[in-house]
């Protein structure tokens, strides 16, 4: 991207809110929103692949993006990582 805007700072924000609010497991416990999650873990690997897709998809709409790319091709390659 030539620039990082607002709609792509709120599609990071929006994509953690997101991650969040469904809850996880990891190493055997479950993690709810609430009390003890008010934001994801930071081994959550969830987040890369849904706060890059989704700041990927608001460069390519708002213009700011060099390239375009497949989102859904983009988003199988951040889950095999």
């Amino acid at each position: 991207a030539r620039a990082v805007n607002d709609k792509m700072k709120m599609a990071a924000t929006q994509a953690i809110a997101e991650i969040t609010r469904t809850g996880y497991e990891c190493d055997g416990a479950r993690w709810e929103f609430g009390r003890d999650l008010i934001v994801p873990k930071p081994f959550d690997h969830r987040l890369l692949e849904h706060v890059a897709a989704g700041v990927v998809e608001a460069a390519m709409a708002t213009g700011v993006a060099r390239v375009d790319v497949d989102i859904e091709e983009y988003r199988a390659r951040l889950r095999r990582q």
